[in-house]
């Protein structure tokens, strides 16, 4: 799903990349990074959630608790994933954990 910034006018897509912090994210998201098993991660939210209900921007997004990050907050994630369903994107990683995982991309 892509959506227009309408501040600059250019197109993006919710959950992006975001290697260069929270400008690399669309309006109204922040940038979300951790680190699992050694490999560092990244990916735009709109934030913490209660919910799978909270975080419908795409058909995949979930809320969960991405590994790594510190915090034992939930957040909206572009998908969840495991050894049997891997991320839906191309170029994003499963990132593990005790609840199972979250997609990310590497960073």
């Amino acid at each position: 799903t892509d959506t227009t910034d309408t501040t600059t006018g250019m197109m993006g897509d919710p959950y992006g990349p975001c290697p260069n912090g929270d400008g690399d994210c669309l309006p109204g998201e922040v940038c979300h990074s951790g680190s699992q098993n050694g490999n560092d991660y990244n990916f735009c939210t709109s934030g913490e959630c209660n919910g799978n209900n909270d975080c419908g921007i795409t058909p995949d997004d979930a809320c969960a608790n991405p590994p790594g990050d510190g915090s034992m907050n939930d957040f909206c994630v572009p998908a969840t994933c495991d050894m049997q369903n891997p991320c839906p994107i191309d170029g994003m990683i499963c990132v593990g954990g005790f609840n199972g995982g979250v997609c990310a991309w590497p960073g």
